[in-house]
C-alpha cells in the first residue's frame, strides 16, 4: 500500500472522528441553545403573568377606593367582599374580582382584613396566571385606610398664586371672625351665622397671601378682622411655602371623587341643593357661570373662569383652581354666602392690561370663616383614601 494511500486512510478515519466530534457537540449546543430558549420562555411567561397579577392590584385599589366611604369598612359588621384575617388558604375562597384577557390569561383578586379587630388595614391578593402554560404569579399589596384631613385654612380668603392682584368692587365683605352655620340650612342668600366669641381662631386675617399683592378699589368696609385684616406670607399649613402645591394636590386628590359635575352645557336648575350638613358633597363647576338659588355643603371645585351669582349659599371649602393666564370674576353678582373659607390656588394669573382686577371679588358675596362649616362639611365631603405599606410579589 503507497503511503499515500496510507495516509487517505488515516485522513478518513481521522475526518469521520471530526464529524462525530461536531455532531456530539452540535447536540450539545443545540440542547443548551433549547434549554437556553426555554428559560427565555418561561422568564417571559413569568413576566406576564406578574403583568396580569398587577392589573388585579390596580383593579382591587380602584374598587377599594370607590368603597372606602361605605359602611362596610367603617366598623360595622359588613363585611361582605372582605375575608376573616385567619384564613389561610386565600386561594380556596371565590375571588371577589376576576377577568380573562383574550389570550387566556386571567387575575383573580381577594380583599383580607389584614387584623379583624383593625377596620383600617387590608390585603389585596392577585393571581395572575396564564392557564395553558401552567405558569402564575401572586401579588400582595398591605393597604392601609387613612382618614382624609381638611386642614384649616390661613384665611377665609387665601391666595397662593404668585404675583396676585384683586378688586373689590360693591359691597362684598370678608370676614376673619370664626362664625357659626346658619340656624336654617336652605338659607339662599338670606343667610346668617353668629359670630363664636369662643372660638380658638381668634387671631384670622381676612385675606392671607403667600405673595405681595395690589388691592384694586379696596375699601375698609370690604374686610372684617379681629387681628390686622391682610396677612402676607408666614402660612400656618406650610412654613416651607408651598402651601400653593398643597392645596392644588388636595383638589386634584378630590376631582375623580366629585359627586356632582356642572360643565358648561349642564342644565342646572334654579332652584338646588349640592349636598348638607349631614351628607356633604365634592362639587365641581367647570367653566360656567351659574345664577338661582342654590345650597350646598362640602367642597366646591371651581375651574376655567367659573362663577357663582344668585342666591347661592355653600358650607365649607371653596378651591378655585387657576390655570396661567385665568382671570377670575368670583361671586361677581346677586348675594353668594360662604361659610368657611375660599381658597385660590394653582399658576400665575393674567397679566393682560385688559384683564388687570386678575381677581374680581364683586357684588354682594360675603365670605365668613367658619371652623364649624369646615369641620362638619368639608372634611365629611372627602372620602378616607388608601396609602400602600408594601407589596410583596409571591
Amino acid at each position: 500500500m503507497s503511503i499515500y494511500k496510507k495516509q487517505a486512510g488515516s485522513a478518513l478515519i481521522i475526518s469521520i472522528v471530526v464529524l462525530m466530534l461536531l455532531s456530539i457537540l452540535g447536540a450539545a449546543a443545540l440542547r443548551a441553545t433549547n434549554s437556553e430558549l426555554g428559560i427565555v420562555r418561561d422568564e417571559i411567561m413569568r413576566e406576564a403573568a406578574f403583568y396580569v397579577s398587577e392589573s388585579g392590584i390596580e383593579a382591587g385599589k380602584s374598587y377599594l377606593q370607590e368603597r372606602l366611604s361605605e359602611s362596610s369598612l367603617r366598623g360595622d359588621s359588613s363585611k361582605s367582599f372582605i375575608l376573616d384575617s385567619e384564613i389561610d388558604n386565600i386561594e380556596d375562597e371565590e375571588p371577589y374580582l376576576s377577568h380573562k384577557f383574550e389570550n387566556d390569561s386571567e387575575y383573580s383578586v381577594w380583599f383580607q382584613w389584614e387584623d379583624d379587630n383593625n377596620n383600617s388595614s387590608f390585603q389585596v391578593i392577585s393571581n395572575g396566571n396564564k392557564k395553558d402554560k401552567n405558569v402564575q404569579t401572586t401579588l400582595t399589596l398591605q393597604i392601609d385606610r387613612n382618614e382624609s384631613d381638611t386642614p384649616t385654612p390661613d384665611a377665609p380668603f387665601s391666595i397662593h398664586t404668585p404675583n396676585p392682584k384683586m378688586r373689590m368692587q360693591g359691597n362684598p365683605l370678608i370676614s376673619g371672625y370664626d362664625h357659626d352655620v346658619p340656624e336654617d340650612f336652605l338659607c339662599g342668600g338670606n343667610c346668617t351665622g353668629l359670630e363664636n366669641f369662643d372660638s380658638e381662631y381668634d387671631s384670622m386675617p381676612a385675606i392671607y397671601s403667600d405673595n405681595e399683592f395690589e388691592y384694586l378699589d379696596y375699601q375698609d368696609k370690604h374686610l372684617d378682622s379681629p387681628v390686622e385684616t391682610t396677612q402676607i406670607g408666614d402660612s400656618a399649613l406650610d412654613e416651607t411655602g408651598i402651601a400653593n402645591d398643597y392645596w392644588i394636590d388636595y383638589a386634584n386628590r378630590l376631582l375623580p371623587n366629585y359627586d356632582r359635575l356642572i360643565e358648561h352645557d349642564t342644565d342646572v336648575p334654579g332652584n338646588d341643593v349640592w349636598g348638607d350638613r349631614e351628607n356633604p358633597q365634592i362639587t365641581i363647576v367647570d367653566n360656567k357661570k351659574l345664577g338661582g338659588t342654590i345650597d350646598g355643603a362640602g367642597v366646591l371645585i371651581l375651574k376655567n373662569g367659573a362663577d357663582i351669582t344668585g342666591n347661592f349659599h355653600f358650607e365649607g371649602i371653596v378651591v378655585y383652581m387657576v390655570e396661567e393666564g385665568d382671570t377670575i370674576d368670583m361671586f361677581s353678582a346677586g348675594t353668594p354666602n360662604i361659610f368657611g373659607s375660599v381658597v385660590v390656588a394653582g399658576e400665575e394669573l393674567s397679566d393682560d392690561i385688559y384683564f388687570e382686577d386678575e381677581i374680581g371679588y364683586l357684588g354682594n358675596a360675603n365670605v365668613s370663616f367658619s371652623s364649624e362649616a369646615i369641620l362638619n362639611s368639608a372634611h365629611n365631603a372627602i372620602p378616607p383614601y388608601i396609602n400602600i405599606v408594601s407589596w410583596e410579589n409571591k
